[in-house]
């Protein structure tokens, strides 16, 4: 397994110990929507970068904004038993036939 996956397991474990009862344990659809948070969160970093919105509009910066996100996307695929870094390399591989076969669309 990932070491960014394992490191991820590791700190959301200690973030579920110390929630509030009510928040507890985070499942799939909760990990899914906090995912769809830091995409807007990424969206709103892009938009201030190229000047589409101003910068007190800003809610987050993009390099952490993709940082929050990965993060989420470990928790994810660790959810499902998935190595995500195994996966991404299969899609690379799946990418490259693409290529190879001028499958583009």
């Amino acid at each position: 397994m990932n070491s960014g996956q394992e490191k991820a397991r590791l700190l959301n474990k200690k973030f579920e110990e110390d929630r509030p009862s009510k928040a507890g344990k985070w499942d799939i659809k909760t990990c899914l929507i906090d995912l769809m948070e830091e995409v807007g969160e990424l969206s709103n970093a892009v938009l201030v970068e190229e000047g589409n919105k101003s910068e007190k509009r800003r809610m987050a910066k993009v390099d952490n904004s993709l940082g929050d996100i990965q993060f989420a996307l470990y928790l994810i695929a660790d959810k499902y038993g998935l190595d995500l870094e195994e996966e991404y390399e299969k899609v690379l591989v799946e990418l490259e036939e693409r290529l190879k076969k001028k499958h583009f669309d």
